[in-house]
């Protein structure tokens, strides 16, 4: 009706647009939806999105503070096609629903997450130098942090998998295989810091492509390690709370409830529905549907209702650590948390004070047995002076390992000079470390840069310079691989085809880089 009425003023010589749209001068734009390997990828947009936030919502602020949150999840069970959006929360103004940045479809998650976050990186960048201009405010955007679950975080700060000997994200603890269980020590190691990201200390625990190059993010400022926090609700709620009630309840283990307790169990804790407040999303189910409980249902049990459904029924020994879990609660009620912290203080200083006193004991102990306390003394000051000797040699190790890898023909010759002066088993012990996996035709790039493999080859033909020639850093390659390839005639073969699959990663990194502009 109103197009028909803009067509009748035309009509009568009136200058007006014939339509609706043309008067309120609005254009219909087909979303922009690019390939994204090996998937799709559509990107909605940030600043489009905040700017259609309320007015009145945000007087009296100067700035809008979000959490972007990266996951994938699944579509149909009964197909492969995977969804991973971005979703964005404001988290210093209340009551403003979670907003879509961008999404992305595929068969599998993306293969380079550049690629996927490249529209969400320009447009942060842009946002935190200029700022949003809304309803002629300049507001700033800041990204407070990035939501993600274990292998998400993996992903978007390509990382080693938690997996992985190395896939502590916030910490240097290293894990052993035990029985085909990675498995971490209790002992704390020290923390990682952003700074020591972003100089790779650690070249091990970033995912190949990325241990010389950074990533997207970090190049638009995003601390790696800070602003990535770890999940409660995939640690704890769907982590260690749902494993210890399945072993409880489903597994085998000397600690498995019987029947008669379970059904008691599920009596007590759905007896507490009547007095389960609005406040909670969820009451109470049986034990017989945990395996199609919420994480909200877990955190409920670990943080209210567990320490009462389980004591007296399950042995005391497993209820104590139950209790040491749900310590947890201290650290997740925001408005007691400094009080919380402080009570922690409180029972470490009593706890130190126990130890002094079973110190004085010790003491006391030590005087009696002065001979044997000698026998001891000695025996420590020999321990220590091996872990001296021990942390010396690391010391060493991680120095020789800053080498790699080697950049340029300048680093490359400077190298082939200084190895008579390195000592020879830490820089061997050094190189099998980078190449203990796959050997050397696998991770020669570890070793060497682009650079070289593009301007060398083994023998110097097609107008390449001649690797060969440098003689010391052959013999210190050939004797730390020489346990797998036996033979020099196999160690040549095997720098070949290194050099082969090197060159063959560059070009289609360049590949990618070319697509994606």
């Amino acid at each position: 009706m109103l197009n028909a009425f803009l067509g009748i003023l035309n009509s009568e010589g009136l200058i007006v647009p014939m339509t609706l749209a043309g008067l309120l001068k609005s254009t219909k734009t087909k979303p922009i939806i690019r390939t994204t390997a090996p998937g799709k990828y559509l990107h909605i947009g940030l600043e489009k999105q905040l700017k259609k936030l309320p007015p009145y919502a945000l007087l009296g602020y100067d700035a809008i503070v979000l959490d972007i949150d990266v996951d994938g999840l699944p579509l149909y069970k009964s197909s492969s096609e995977t969804l991973w959006p971005i979703l964005g929360r404001v988290v210093n103004i209340s009551k403003i629903d979670v907003i879509l940045i961008g999404t992305y479809l595929g068969k599998k998650k993306p293969f380079n997450v550049d690629t996927y976050l490249h529209d969400l990186t320009i447009e942060i960048k842009e946002l935190k130098e200029h700022g949003l201009i809304l309803n002629s405010r300049e507001l700033k955007v800041e990204i407070r942090a990035f939501i993600c679950d274990t292998p998400a975080r993996s992903f978007m700060c390509d990382i080693m998998g938690h997996n992985s000997l190395v896939g502590c994200s916030k910490c240097y603890q290293k894990a052993k295989r035990i029985h085909n269980v990675t498995t971490f020590s209790t002992t704390a190691a020290r923390l990682r810091t952003d700074d020591e990201f972003r100089e790779r200390r650690q070249p091990e625990f970033h995912k190949d492509f990325y241990r010389s190059s950074p990533s997207e993010l970090e190049k638009i400022g995003i601390q790696m390690i800070t602003q990535f926090p770890l999940v409660p609700m995939h640690l704890l709620d769907l982590g260690v709370t749902k494993r210890m009630l399945n072993i409880l309840l489903n597994g085998i283990s000397n600690y498995k409830i019987s029947e008669e307790n379970k059904s008691l169990l599920s009596t007590r804790l759905m007896s507490l529905g009547a007095y389960i407040p609005k406040d909670f999303q969820r009451k109470p189910r049986s034990f017989d549907d945990i395996c199609r409980w919420k994480a909200t249902e877990f955190r409920q049990f670990i943080l209210y209702t567990g320490p009462v459904v389980l004591k007296n029924i399950i042995p005391v020994e497993v209820y104590n650590e139950f209790l040491l879990l749900f310590g947890y609660r201290l650290l997740s009620t925001p408005h007691n948390l400094d009080s919380n912290i402080n009570n922690i203080e409180l029972e470490l200083k009593a706890l130190k004070g126990l130890v002094t006193q079973q110190s004085n004991t010790i003491k006391t102990l030590k005087e009696d047995l002065s001979n044997r306390d000698e026998i001891i003394i000695k025996e420590l000051a020999s321990i220590n002076i091996f872990v001296r000797d021990m942390a010396s040699e690391k010391k060493e190790n991680a120095d020789i390992l800053q080498i790699f890898p080697i950049k340029n023909i300048d680093e490359l010759q400077r190298f082939e000079d200084n190895i008579p002066n390195l000592d020879e088993q830490a820089l061997l012990n050094a190189i099998k470390k980078i190449i203990q996996r796959g050997g050397i035709a696998k991770n020669l790039h570890h070793l060497l840069g682009k650079d070289i493999f593009l301007n060398f080859n083994y023998d110097g033909v097609q107008t390449k310079q001649t690797f060969k020639q440098y003689i010391n850093i052959n013999d210190i390659l050939y004797k730390a691989v020489s346990e797998e390839v036996v033979t020099k005639e196999n160690f040549i073969f095997e720098i070949k085809k290194g050099f082969k699959n090197a060159k063959n990663r560059v070009h289609k990194a360049t590949c990618l880089a070319r697509k994606q502009k």
